[in-house]
């Protein structure tokens, strides 16, 4: 599946690949540290944060809990 924001295509399949690979060869195997992959996922969020600012979406707010909150609940 592509990104959200189509240039940012590429950043999203090396942060899959680094996840995938991270989460069979270490948390599968009890090593939950996730910053294997930090770098690439940061990369990919700013990319994306870029893209949404252009169609005047607001990346913060989309990262905000919803699901248990007040705001869900009404």
């Amino acid at each position: 599946m592509n990104s959200y924001h189509v240039p940012c295509n590429q950043m999203k399949d090396e942060y899959q690949q680094c996840f995938s690979s991270w989460f069979t060869e270490c948390y599968m195997k009890g090593d939950y540290d996730d910053k294997r992959c930090a770098k690439k996922f940061e990369q990919y969020q700013n990319c994306l944060r870029n893209g949404l600012q252009g169609q005047s979406l607001d990346f913060d707010e989309i990262l905000k809990p919803r699901l248990g909150t007040e705001k869900m609940k009404k």
